[in-house]
């Protein structure tokens, strides 16, 4: 089966992070084909986004975190998956090989998102996989209003995997979560390096030992970062406001990694919803990275 969407053809290995836009004629992207890897720009209501299929079986949209990353870190991590379903990986406005919209906001993050996972699997049964930021685009996604003549997936299996905090009050929550776990020196130092305007990679290098449990490194997250995405959408969580969490939480599961910085009231609320929360053993905000056989483990029970 096709769906109806086309993507302007790029090789399957190409450069997540690349550079090169797509400039072949446009063709079907074929969801449930035999295990193949495709990728390229598909045209939405919000202008080309660039999408990444590997695998066979029945579809599972995954959403990066971020925000300002691109999808490129979690391709690695979640192959084991794409021997049973066909994994769908896009980059989000403003973020590698998509484009930003004139107004790029978290809100019209979240339609985008809508916008495509109805062009791609429009009324079919779906899964999903959403990481971090990518939880909450996929929670305010569900409760944005329908636009005309679109149909969402009916997503029947999947999970949140450490989601980000909700807003700028729960942000500032979780980095004092974060701070209780560093030692006095250390905190220290980071302060010293803040009045220094170092740049923010090398103070989260000294943050990672404290939620990856030290089995992380900065240079293993091969994902280029778009600060100005990152820092107007950011700006607009301090007035975002959910209305009732969406009733389809109830089907999917909430994968939460030992040393992550989690609760957070949004973790709160979701954990009360979903039909299960798995623990990942030794597993920080990154747990396909830092504890790899934990999390297939865990992903295996989501998707029997």
């Amino acid at each position: 089966m096709q769906c109806a969407c086309h993507v302007s053809r790029h090789g399957a290995d190409d450069d997540a992070g690349g550079h090169n836009r797509a400039e072949h004629a446009v063709r079907p992207l074929a969801i449930d084909a035999p295990a193949r890897a495709e990728a390229g720009l598909i045209e939405t209501a919000d202008g080309p986004t660039f999408v990444r299929t590997l695998g066979s079986g029945p579809p599972v949209f995954v959403i990066h975190g971020g925000p300002g990353w691109d999808h490129s870190y979690l391709v690695d991590g979640l192959a084991f998956l794409a021997e049973r379903r066909t994994l769908i990986f896009y980059d989000q406005p403003g973020c590698g090989r998509t484009p930003a919209s004139r107004s790029l906001t978290a809100a019209g993050t979240f339609r985008h998102f809508r916008s495509l996972a109805s062009r791609i699997a429009g009324g079919r049964r779906a899964g999903v996989l959403a990481h971090s930021w990518g939880a909450l685009v996929f929670v305010a996604a569900l409760c944005e209003p329908e636009a005309g003549g679109e149909r969402l997936p009916d997503f029947t299996e999947g999970a949140l995997i450490n989601p980000a905090p909700l807003t700028v009050p729960d942000i500032a929550a979780a980095r004092r979560h974060l701070m209780k776990r560093v030692p006095l020196p250390r905190l220290l130092r980071l302060y010293a390096m803040f009045l220094c305007n170092l740049d923010a990679e090398r103070i989260m290098a000294e943050l990672k030992p404290y939620y990856s449990g030290g089995r992380f490194e900065n240079r293993d997250l091969k994902t280029p970062i778009c600060i100005d995405t990152y820092k107007r959408l950011l700006g607009g969580l301090k007035s975002l406001a959910l209305p009732e969490l969406p009733p389809e939480l109830a089907r999917l599961s909430l994968l939460v990694g030992s040393f992550d910085y989690a609760g957070t009231r949004f973790v709160g609320e979701l954990a009360a919803r979903v039909a299960q929360v798995i623990a990942i053993e030794d597993g920080g905000h990154f747990p396909f990275h830092e504890a790899p056989e934990a999390f297939r483990t865990a992903v295996e029970k989501v998707f029997r």
